[in-house]
């Protein structure tokens, strides 16, 4: 990124382009994998978190909501408005650490925790302390941590291996047969190839869920001096340690200089105002953000941010849907003008009466298929008007309805001869 120079100090700096002149089919499947790899694995710590806490499934489908809009909210804003892939996460090693501990308190009481550590990373951020620690650390040491944090990520894929050879095996032979002609799609093929063995793979269950829209549960926060020291502190120094600090050294690896204040006070914020419906921490991604970052997701670094932003979108995509058991779904009683008889076509289907009569259709009177109803004409609109239900199938016709008698014409005025055809 450049830095804009004062007046007189060089030439202008050249306006920045468009989205759509920066889009690109590898940086949008770079996002989409980082939220598949996101709500794979890391989310799986949620869902123990929440079963050690005890929580309901509305309470957990929430935090799961309120994780997915953090996220997706401040890699989409925070990557535009930087210009940068700047991909965050909710924080896992703080999940890990709820795994431990969420069960010792009420989940209000976890509620207020998260909220104070929410407090605690933004005061963090504002004040520049963070940022001055990491520029101090040299750079051989943050490669280190990052080489560390990505080196049990990738034993994990053979340790796999008992479990599921088919798809690790197919995933690996992709990846490294696609890496040598098109290093930008190896993991976008590797992860199709994974996901075709897994469905062909024998032995794969795959329960019946019923897909819904996900609402957010709001739970008022109570503070107590021992969630603060339990829950809090550690879940703020876990998620500054080892999410926020590898995040930074991701971008920097990268060739970026990342604004640490603006990035760390933005998630702090976003943790804050997600905590009462039950996020537990928004933070810089470490993992995820190698695959947004690096040369797979664009050659040319400054259109990258992409990246950041479709990561955003999906996420945004995943915390409207929820899963759960599927259940019969009855829809409502149809109205009685729309119920069938059994063994008959409906009621409320009109047939046209045999031509020049007007009286009641029925067997052997000719009319049509229908003779549950009975018709007159109207002796001015000329309209068929449903008098009501005559006699079903099985019924004896009624009597023959008489007929007007005819009135006479007026005195002293002739009789007008009428055309044929003509009724009164």
């Amino acid at each position: 990124m450049e830095e804009p120079g004062g007046a007189g100090s060089g030439p202008p700096a050249a306006p920045r382009r468009g989205l759509l002149a920066d889009a690109s089919l590898s940086a949008v499947l770079a996002g989409l994998i980082t939220v598949v790899v996101s709500c794979s694995g890391p989310l799986l710590v949620v869902l123990a978190a929440a079963a050690a806490g005890r929580l309901t499934d509305a309470q957990t489908a929430s935090w799961v909501w309120a994780a997915c809009v953090g996220s997706g909210v401040t890699c989409a804003v925070l990557s535009w408005w930087t210009r940068m892939p700047v991909i965050t996460a909710f924080s896992t090693p703080g999940a890990a650490v709820l795994v431990g501990s969420l069960g010792d308190y009420t989940y209000p009481e976890a509620v207020g925790a998260f909220l104070v550590s929410g407090v605690l990373m933004a005061l963090t951020g504002l004040t520049g302390v963070f940022g001055q620690i990491m520029r101090r650390v040299p750079p051989g040491i943050v490669a280190a941590m990052l080489a560390g944090v990505l080196f049990s990520f990738g034993v994990d894929l053979f340790a796999a291996l008992d479990g599921a050879p088919l798809p690790v095996l197919a995933a690996l032979a992709t990846y490294l047969a696609v890496k040598q002609r098109s290093p930008r799609y190896a993991v976008a093929w590797a992860l199709v190839a994974a996901v075709l063995a897994t469905a062909v793979a024998p032995g794969l269950h795959a329960p019946s869920v019923a897909v819904g829209l996900t609402l957010p549960v709001f739970t008022a926060p109570e503070f107590t001096v021992s969630a603060v020291v339990g829950l809090a502190v550690p879940l703020a120094v876990v998620t500054m340690a080892s999410q926020n600090a590898p995040g930074l050294g991701v971008l920097a690896a990268c060739g970026y200089r990342p604004n640490d204040r603006l990035l760390i006070t933005a998630t702090g914020l976003a943790s804050t105002a997600l905590a009462p419906l039950g996020g537990h921490a928004v933070n810089l991604a470490a993992i995820t953000a190698a695959i947004s970052t690096g040369e797979e997701s664009h050659r040319d670094p400054d259109r990258r941010y992409v990246a950041g932003l479709a990561c955003g979108v999906f996420y945004l995509l995943v915390k409207r849907r929820r899963c759960g058991p599927r259940r019969p779904v009855r829809g409502p009683a149809a109205p009685p003008h729309r119920r069938h008889r059994r063994g008959g076509p409906p009621r409320h289907v009109l047939q046209q009466p045999r031509a020049g009569g007007g009286g009641r259709t029925g067997p052997g009177r000719g009319g049509g298929h229908l003779p549950h109803h009975r018709f007159r004409r109207h002796p001015r609109r000329h309209r068929l008007r449903v008098l009501g239900p005559g006699p079903g199938p099985g019924d004896t016709p009624g009597p023959e309805r008489p007929t007007r008698p005819e009135r006479p014409g007026r005195p002293g005025r002739p009789e007008r001869p009428r055309r044929p055809g003509h009724s009164r």
